[in-house]
This record gives C-alpha cells, structure tokens and sequence, in this order.
C-alpha cells in the first residue's frame, strides 16, 4: 500500500485523544517563524493564529508543514467566516480550523457550509497539498477528521451557544475571553485568568453547551490555575501562552538573572 492511501488528517489524533477524555495543551503560534513549531515539539497541538498573527498564508502553510513534521496537530485561526478565509486555510492540510466572531447559529451553519464537504457543507475539493498528501479520498475522510471550531466572544454569541453547539458539522466551541470581556465592558486584565464572575459564567455556559451536543470546549488561558479550572469544567482543548509572551519572558529572565549575577560578583 502507497504512503499516500495510509496517510490520515492530523485532526484524528486529536478527535482520538478527545475522546480518551484527555486535555489537551497547546501554544498559539502568531510569530512568522515556522521554526518555532520545532522547538515546541512536545506540546498536545499548536493554534496558528492567522486572524491576529504576523502571518502569511506562504508562512501559514509552512507552519502546518512543520507541524506535521514534527508530529503535532496544527489548528490554524482565519481572519474570516467565508470561503474565502476558510478553504485555502484548510486546503493547507491543517488538523482544523477556529473560526472568530461566530456569534449566531446561522453564522455557524455557514460556515460549516465553508468548511465541510458534502452532503454537511459546500467545501471544494483541490488543494494541492491534500491532494498530494491524501489523494481524492481526502474528501471521503476530512468531515470527521478535521475539526471546525466556533468562537464564542461575544454577549451575543454566548447567548446562543447551545444553538451553534448544535449545528451538525461544528466540532466544537471556543471561549475568547478578551473580546467577550471587552463586550461585556469587562476589566480587560481580568481576561486571561477569567476571573470575573461573568466570564466564569461564561465559561460553564460553553462547557455545559459542548457537553449537551457531544462538541468539545476549547479556550485560551492565562495561567496554570485556569487550565486547571477549565479543565474540570470539562475544557480539553486550552492554548495555554503564546509564542511571543514565552519569548519575551525567557528573554526578561535571563537578563535580569545575568544582572543579578554581576551585582553580587
């Protein structure tokens, strides 16, 4: 048998491990450096952030490549919700994508209209590197092995996020803490470590929609004890930093270890 008849989308592993009940950690990827994805080879998945990143679809691309290189799921965040945004993103060969401002569950059943094959949506098949990597089968297997994920950030999009949980062919939901705090004329600070009574709230909300509908609950968390927090609300998708926080605070470190160091010499 052909490499290419064996080769699966990498959003198998991680539908596999979701439904083992683990949690699992990610990164968010929003430096134009691939070579970053190298260095952080031991982490669960990697959330490549093309809305907010300093990304290219050239450098999008080569992320995923890495990301497969390396052996760890890639879910790549769009600028979008049309199809413009969502099919090339995918056609890049990614575990998944995160759609943003999903605030409605007509918006959802759009863009699993973007995002899924049919008879669930009106995806085209030709991407080059699915092709290339998967053959025309890819059409047959990506509707269960490539996760759409709606994210919730908004007063509006909580408030129906039982309904977008239910549309057939969204894999699950996405709590945006800072956008939906900034909605709810939150304290900004407040959002990483979702301490305000609201966003904790918030929080249960997704969690209990997802688990109503089978859909896993994702988000981005600021610190450990959130992870923890999230994770027994039944959370098992949480990017815990980001590329350019970890950067900055390893280099912050270790020069104020190195001044340290030649104050007391």
């Amino acid at each position: 048998m052909s490499k290419t008849s064996e080769a699966m989308p990498s959003g198998r592993v991680l539908r596999q491990r979701i439904d083992k009940g683990q949690v699992l950690l990610g990164v968010t990827i929003g430096l134009p450096a691939p070579e970053i994805l190298e260095l952080a080879r031991d982490w669960d998945w990697f959330w490549i952030d093309g809305q907010h990143g300093q990304l290219s679809y050239d450098t999008i691309l080569n992320c995923v490549r890495v990301a497969d290189l390396v052996g760890v799921p890639s879910v790549v965040r769009t600028a979008g919700h049309d199809y413009s945004q969502i099919g090339p993103i995918l056609d890049t060969g990614a575990a998944g994508v995160i759609i943003p401002m999903v605030h409605n569950a007509e918006q959802g059943r759009a863009v699993v209209r973007a995002a899924k094959f049919p008879p669930l949506g009106q995806r085209s098949l030709g991407g080059r590197r699915v092709i290339d990597q998967f053959g025309s089968k890819y059409a047959s297997i990506a509707n269960q092995n490539v996760l759409v994920l709606a994210q919730i950030e908004s007063v509006e999009g909580l408030a129906n996020a039982e309904q977008i949980a239910a549309v057939p062919g969204i894999d699950g939901l996405l709590f945006g803490p800072a956008d939906y705090a900034l909605d709810c004329g939150l304290s900004i600070e407040s959002a990483s470590d979702i301490s305000e009574p609201r966003s904790q709230e918030a929080a249960r909300k997704i969690a209990q929609s997802c688990k109503k509908h089978g859909k896993v609950a994702c988000s981005f968390v600021g610190s450990c004890e959130t992870a923890a927090r999230l994770a027994k609300l039944g959370y098992q998708m949480l990017s815990v930093s980001i590329d350019a926080a970890l950067l900055a605070g390893a280099l912050n470190e270790a020069l104020a270890e190195h001044r340290r160091a030649l104050k007391n010499g």
